[in-house]
């Protein structure tokens, strides 16, 4: 997968696990971010990294 080359629609649906939630699901959000001062405006300004979304794990694992 490192060489640059596009997966294939097998490879896609083989190895790229999609799950989908609904919002009644979602327990906690997790950010991350920085702060930093943008030295054109002078002001201080968060710039988010990563968010995650954690809930509820029944359905997490496909059944093979």
């Amino acid at each position: 997968m490192n060489s640059g080359r596009q997966l294939t629609e097998d490879e896609k649906k083989r190895l790229i696990d999609h799950i989908r939630t609904t919002t009644d699901k979602v327990k906690v959000l997790k950010i991350m971010g920085m702060w930093f001062i943008d030295k054109r405006d002078g002001m201080m300004k968060y710039r988010l990294s990563w968010y995650c979304s954690n809930g509820t794990r029944s359905n997490f694992y496909r059944k093979a």
